[in-house]
């Protein structure tokens, strides 16, 4: 897929397009995430996007992407690593997901979501060495917002 291409279904489709591309690549598809929500933003300066239903959908779209990973690694790692015996590197991903958790504390779970990759892997990180959900929730959500807010106002500002 281009970007020129997923950025025209937005155009087209709107809002169950945008949830949905959003969702696939926190997921870990190789989706622009970021090109996504800069485009969301131009369409809001021009009046096709709303910006409470845009920020709010692109926060849910996030927020639940980083939960189904952080729910398939810590319930499904067994059956996952049985049938993808690839994937292992996950474990080591996740290591160093723990130790840039450690070294930042919780705010390292808000800080990942503005490093691209280490947005996905802090989420799997995180479900495979169990990582407090509650605490996980709360983090996945401060950086949900801020990372959505920073595109879709820098987007919505420079149109």
């Amino acid at each position: 897929m281009t970007e020129a291409l997923i950025l025209g279904w937005v155009a087209c489709y709107g809002y169950p397009i945008l949830f949905i591309i959003l969702l696939l690549g926190i997921i870990g598809l190789p989706i622009p995430d970021e090109a996504v929500l800069f485009y969301a933003g131009t369409l809001i300066a021009k009046g096709v996007f709303s910006l409470l239903p845009t920020f709010l959908l692109s926060v849910v779209a996030v927020l639940f992407g980083s939960l189904i990973n952080y729910f398939l690694a810590a319930f499904g790692k067994q059956k996952l690593f049985a049938a993808f015996p690839k994937w292992r590197f996950l474990i080591g991903k996740s290591e160093r997901s723990l130790e840039f958790m450690r070294k930042y504390g919780f705010w390292g779970i808000p800080v990942s979501y503005f490093i691209p990759g280490v947005r996905i892997s802090v989420s799997y990180g995180a479900g495979l060495l169990k990582l407090n959900r509650s605490q996980y929730l709360i983090g996945s959500l401060c950086g949900s917002v801020a990372w959505v807010g920073v595109y879709l106002l820098t987007g919505y500002g420079i149109s």
